[in-house]
């Protein structure tokens, strides 16, 4: 009987040692996650301070305003790449925009994330003079698919569409746009 108490006891100090280190281990891995998901954050000027430059297209050709709010929290810790004709023109965080001039004329954007499958396109025909609004945000279909079959999911999910992958890309009116990007930063 002595000797299962003292085999308990060893264990249950054992134990209660292994729950300290465990607890040690989850807040350095908080704290770690913490610094990580800072250095997603948008730190760029707010959008008010560059409204009459953001807003203002150029003379030959169209200006684009790219942005995501923060008002999900799904992928928040991601960026969304943004590309114009095959090449990136930016990137952006959760609570940013940023803006690209174009030329005259059809163009192709996309957005995708490197490990998620699929990318969404969109097509445009820009005209000289104009300015284009377009939000980017986080596809729940591309979350759920995931939490049911990881890559496959995905896979099966994304197969097919114009609008895949973890980020949506899509138009927005000038209103809808203006009343979002008050609370922004610019993001490149």
């Amino acid at each position: 009987m002595c000797r299962e108490v003292i085999h308990l006891t060893t264990s249950a100090s054992h134990i209660i040692s292994s729950k300290k280190e465990i607890s040690f281990m989850l807040r350095r891995v908080a704290i770690i996650f913490f610094i990580l998901l800072a250095g997603c954050a948008t730190l760029g000027k707010p959008y008010k301070a560059m409204k009459d430059q953001v807003d203002l297209p150029p003379e030959q050709g169209a200006r684009l305003v790219f942005f995501r709010t923060d008002e999900s929290q799904l992928y928040a810790a991601r960026a969304a790449s943004v590309d114009m004709d095959g090449k990136e023109i930016g990137v952006l965080a959760g609570g940013g925009f940023f803006y690209s001039d174009v030329s005259r004329g059809s163009h192709i954007l996309k957005t995708e994330m490197w490990d998620i499958p699929g990318k969404c396109l969109v097509n445009i025909n820009a005209e000289v003079g104009k300015v284009y609004y377009f939000m980017v945000d986080a596809r729940i279909e591309s979350f759920w698919a995931s939490m049911a079959g990881g890559a496959i999911g995905n896979l099966v999910e994304s197969s097919g569409k114009e609008c895949a992958g973890g980020f949506r890309l899509y138009p927005v009116d000038k209103d809808t746009a203006k009343s979002k990007l008050t609370k922004l930063r610019y993001s490149k």
